[in-house]
């Protein structure tokens, strides 16, 4: 491991309240990608894999982005905390400044909102194609590619304890969204993890 790695992990356990958790969920979606890809990897080109080249081909051909696109995140959850906080030092002697500070407060918040929520569904999204994946990947891999699912899993699970903790702070109908929305990746989150599970037990017996 580099120096900027333990930089990173040294930010995550000082006493700034950011990078936090909604950062490090999106930290674990950039390494469950990394597993995913490695996994394809090790099954593009082998003929004994005929059968995992077509999804290890497509993991590959969006590692980059997924990587790039997972780091963003993970920065833009630090700023939209940061700048929530910022929104709460706003002045408040008069009511005008009143007023500016409480929709700053509801735009940050929002935002605060809405990061952590969107690394939910892109662990999702790349949770739902995992089972596909260990069936058909190099065997020799299976471990890797089940330990991407349950890191997919875990972004999930603090991803959305992040969007939970500010959806008090929204309007009615922004409270909704978020609360129906969680609700659905959870629910099929587990379906998911479960049959992932499955499959693992019965190729370990």
């Amino acid at each position: 491991m580099n120096e900027g790695y333990i930089a990173i992990l040294n930010e995550i356990s000082s006493k700034s309240p950011t990078p936090g958790g909604g950062t490090v969920a999106a930290l674990c979606l950039a390494h469950a990608y990394s597993l995913t890809s490695m996994v394809a990897n090790l099954t593009k080109g082998r003929e004994k894999w005929a059968s995992g080249q077509k999804i290890s081909n497509q993991i590959l051909s969006n590692h980059d982005s997924n990587i790039d696109g997972a780091l963003e995140l993970a920065k833009n959850d630090s700023n939209s905390f940061d700048k929530l906080m910022e929104a709460y030092r706003l002045p408040k002697n008069s009511e005008d400044e009143i007023n500016t500070r409480k929709d700053a407060i509801t735009n940050a918040t929002l935002r605060a909102t809405n990061v952590p929520f969107e690394t939910a569904e892109k662990s999702l999204g790349l949770l739902e194609i995992i089972p596909e994946l260990l069936v058909v990947c190099n065997q020799n891999a299976i471990t890797d590619a089940a330990g991407a699912a349950e890191l997919c899993y875990a972004s999930i699970r603090l991803a959305i304890l992040n969007v939970e903790i500010n959806i008090s702070g929204l309007i009615e109908t922004d409270k909704n969204h978020y609360s129906l929305g969680t609700d659905i990746i959870i629910k099929s989150a587990d379906q998911i993890i479960s049959n992932v599970r499955d499959i693992m037990d019965g190729k370990l017996e």
